[in-house]
């Protein structure tokens, strides 16, 4: 959308120098590896609008260094770019994900968990996945930074146990829940680490976590290189493999129960490409064209078999000791 790109720009005219090209020195912060904590062993992949996208030598994890401070952080879930998106693209598709997305992400929680019992959301956006555990008998909980969304929530949704703050401050007592559910935010978070050892905490144990991010292992950036639609260093800050987020997660003492990957890659790549992907076929466009769109759910079920779809499930457990 034009006005969500322009809302972007804007974002990041305020975070970066215009002279250098890169993240401003008063808003940038040197970190180690996520995974390793190393220091000073990473390569850089490539930079894209005014950050640094660098892979761990030693373990392999992807993320940007430097990234934007801590203190700024909570300002970029708040802005007009972000409360824009609240509004105006999960509102009017909030029915479509519940009715697509969330039955589905029900239902393999259910594989696992059959029983409903207590569920926290971390990153609980507009509450509309918790509104569907409810409908079905979960006691739902959720922490959300984004005001606007925590508000929806409340108010629209009745949804009463939202909190509007880290998961790290939550303070939540221990083994307080059955599920923890984190669907595309540890991308996000600049304490990944803490907050699956948080996780652990809050959750009983036998209980399960579930985590949806993207893959960089995708076909979707193996075709789109660093034009990747979901390379934006000011909000996605890791990048995961397979590999790495296994070790993230066994790394804070869950024991990995499957891991998958589903996507949609070719949709992303045509969209991105438009009619320039067809010229590759020459005189042969047309069929190309004919054959991949009347194929294009069996060749996404080949790039997810292989794990290259652009989006990584893993599921996990807290065992019982």
């Amino acid at each position: 959308m034009d006005a969500l790109r322009d809302m972007r720009r804007q974002v990041l005219e305020s975070l970066v120098d215009d002279q250098t090209g890169c993240l401003k020195d008063d808003l940038a912060e040197d970190v180690p590896c996520y995974l390793c904590e190393a220091k000073d062993h990473e390569e850089e992949l490539f930079f894209r609008d005014g950050f640094r996208f660098v892979r761990c030598k030693r373990c392999g994890l992807i993320y940007i260094n430097p990234r934007v401070k801590d203190q700024v952080i909570p300002s970029l879930y708040n802005d007009e770019r972000y409360n824009f998106m609240a509004r105006e693209l999960l509102l009017k598709s909030a029915k479509y994900r519940q009715e697509r997305l969330y039955r589905e992400r029900l239902r393999y929680i259910a594989a696992y968990r059959p029983t409903p019992g207590t569920l926290l959301e971390v990153g609980s956006a507009n509450g509309h996945f918790l509104d569907s555990a409810r409908a079905l008998g979960w006691n739902v909980t959720g922490v959300e930074i984004n005001r606007f969304g925590c508000e929806y929530a409340r108010d629209a949704l009745g949804l009463d146990n939202i909190h509007n703050c880290d998961l790290l401050d939550a303070n939540f007592p221990s083994e307080a829940f059955d599920v923890v559910v984190m669907w595309d935010v540890l991308e996000h978070l600049p304490r990944p680490m803490a907050t699956l050892c948080e996780v652990w905490r809050v959750l009983k144990l036998g209980g399960m976590v579930f985590i949806y991010v993207p893959n960089f292992d995708s076909v979707e950036v193996l075709f789109l290189s660093v034009h990747a639609p979901f390379f934006q260093g000011e909000l996605h800050i890791l990048y995961f493999t397979p590999a790495t987020l296994q070790k993230m997660v066994e790394k804070a003492s869950f024991v990995t129960r499957h891991q998958e990957t589903h996507g949609l890659d070719v949709e992303k790549i045509l969209s991105v490409f438009g009619e320039e992907a067809w010229k590759v076929f020459g005189m042969y466009h047309t069929e190309a064209r004919q054959f991949v769109k009347a194929n294009i759910n069996e060749l996404q079920n080949v790039i997810n078999r292989a794990g290259r779809g652009n989006n990584l499930r893993l599921f996990a457990e807290k065992p019982v000791e």
